[in-house]
């Protein structure tokens, strides 16, 4: 291995979407600005139906205008 014991992604959709869809998400924080560009698909799914994702326990916090969740999720 790489000794690698954690690693924080940014990224838009398509990056949250592909580590979602690989399971690599030990824990999730997803900030959402009150301002949408580029059409409206938050998570990238493109048709291909729910990423079957439920979050334990989310921490909702207003930050100005942001909201942002934070929680561990719960694969089925």
């Amino acid at each position: 291995g790489l000794g690698v014991s954690t690693l924080m992604v940014e990224g838009g959709a398509a990056v949250i979407a592909s580590f979602l869809r690989s399971r690599l998400v030990d824990r999730l924080v997803v900030t959402i600005a009150p301002c949408f560009l580029g059409g409206y698909n938050p998570f990238g799914i493109d048709g291909g139906g729910s990423l079957g994702l439920t979050l334990n326990e989310p921490r909702i916090e207003l930050l100005g205008t942001d909201v942002v969740i934070d929680a561990t999720p719960l694969w089925p």
